[in-house]
C-alpha cells in the first residue's frame, strides 16, 4: 500500500493488521493467525485482507440480496445497497425474481 508514492503498509504489516482486526485483544490468537498467514498455511478472502483492522471492517466476500420490490423506488433502494456493498469490496448475488 502506498500513500503519496511512499510505502505505508508492507505485506507483513497487512497480515498483522488482519490478524489484529479479526482477534482484537486475544494476543495468542493474533500471533497464531499471523504466523499461519506468514507461513502461507492459508489466506483470507480479499475483502478480509482489504478491510480487517480498518474503520470499515467489512470482511464478507459475498452478500445475497433480493430486489426490495417491483417499483422504481424498490429498484433504486436495492441499487444503493449494492453500491455501498461494492464500495467496501463485497461481492453481490441478487435475486430479481419479484420484478
Amino acid at each position: 500500500l502506498k500513500i503519496d508514492g511512499k510505502v505505508a503498509e508492507r505485506p507483513q504489516h497487512m497480515l498483522m493488521r488482519v490478524s489484529v482486526g479479526i482477534h482484537m485483544d486475544d494476543i495468542p490468537r493474533v500471533l497464531e493467525t499471523y504466523n499461519h498467514l506468514s507461513d502461507r498455511f492459508f489466506t483470507h478472502a480479499t475483502p478480509t485482507l482489504f478491510n480487517a483492522g480498518t474503520p470499515n471492517p467489512q470482511m464478507s466476500s459475498c452478500f445475497l440480496l433480493a430486489m426490495k420490490e417491483d417499483s422504481i423506488d424498490g429498484i433504486y433502494d436495492t441499487l444503493k445497497q449494492c453500491a455501498v456493498i461494492s464500495k467496501y469490496a463485497g461481492g453481490i448475488g441478487m435475486s430479481i425474481s419479484n420484478v
